[in-house]
């Protein structure tokens, strides 16, 4: 069996991609008091270079796939500021022509779940509103200060109330992993289980997970419950192998757990980054082309895969529901 697992990029890495500018030719300037110059007389004088301008968001789409054959892309809040909802549309119909459409809306900026829940229900409300004008299905957030079992109760209710403030666009929030009790992968599936509902979801990163102590594992538990895994790349050696941890086995061990969603990658450096997205989009093409193996030796990851499967709410409700939301926020 063939996985069928998405590959696609952020927005935010294509973006500090510069076009190659036109060639500049050097000019002859004639030295002064010359009325003709002479060959001796002529001074060549080259123009400072200019760089040439990044790629406009309306055309990252079809360059991710006229450029690197990408079918989809994620796209961080930031490259959004001051956008309208017309805006965010149009950008919408760009990607939709383009074939390579807008599928998760990201905020990296921590959300006070824990010590504002007010303004963390107005923001879950605008992330979703924006999410739909670009037409993501899914939109990603950092929850903070989730320190201890008190606060994670706190958090479960201000979650459920946002969600239930946004029950009817049917659209789903993935929790990133973060610092406190949601950088540890078991915690945040023990959040993710007690707010409960077909619209929760995690979105790991192969970076934060490297910066734990047991990667594999860590990937391994939270993929039954992802959407979107964010395949980061960190560039390569002069060897040709990724530098600190190896992409194609971040790969398999999401897919070993049955991991069928969507893998985004996003390149965490700075320089040659068109090369570097190549050559990553290739490694992660040869992973996913292998047979899918499940691990089932695994039995506890098999239960949650096959919960996360038919919709956390068929799963045991004693074991992953948590208190049903006051009033949804009312």
């Amino acid at each position: 069996m063939q996985s069928q697992i998405q590959i696609t990029v952020s927005a935010g890495t294509l973006i500090s991609i510069k076009p190659k500018g036109p060639r500049v030719v050097p000019v002859v300037r004639p030295r002064k008091g010359d009325a003709k110059p002479s060959a001796k007389g002529k001074k060549q004088v080259t123009p400072p270079l200019i760089e040439p301008a990044p790629i406009a968001l309306e055309d990252l789409p079809a360059f991710a796939r006229d450029t690197f054959g990408f079918t989809g892309m994620t796209v961080p809040v930031g490259l959004l500021a001051g956008k309208t909802f017309s805006d965010l549309e149009r950008l919408r119909d760009r990607a939709d022509r383009a074939a390579c459409p807008f599928l998760v809306l990201i905020d990296n900026f921590p959300i006070p779940f824990v010590t504002d829940p007010k303004a963390a229900i107005a923001r879950v409300g605008k992330l979703s509103a924006a999410a739909l004008r670009l037409g993501c299905g899914d939109f990603a957030v950092v929850i903070d200060g989730v320190k201890d079992e008190a606060t994670m109760a706190q958090c479960v209710n201000t979650a459920k109330r946002a969600l239930g403030e946004i029950e009817r666009q049917q659209i789903t929030m993935l929790l990133q992993p973060a610092s406190g009790l949601t950088g540890d992968a078991a915690r945040l599936c023990d959040l993710i289980k007690q707010i409960g509902g077909f619209r929760i979801g995690a979105m790991p990163s192969f970076a934060q997970a490297a910066s734990g102590p047991d990667m594999m594992a860590s990937l391994r538990r939270l993929a039954p419950y992802s959407r979107c895994i964010e395949a980061s790349v960190l560039g390569f050696a002069r060897n040709g192998k990724h530098r600190q941890f190896d992409l194609a086995a971040a790969v398999q061990a999401v897919m070993g757990v049955g991991y069928e969603g969507t893998l985004c990658l996003n390149y965490l450096g700075d320089t040659n980054a068109q090369k570097v997205i190549e050559t990553a989009r290739q490694i992660l093409l040869s992973a996913i082309s292998t047979e899918l193996v499940i691990d089932d030796d695994d039995d506890e990851l098999i239960e949650k895969l096959s919960a996360s499967a038919a919709g956390i709410d068929t799963a045991d409700p004693d074991e992953l529901m948590g208190e049903e939301p006051e009033g949804n926020g009312d």
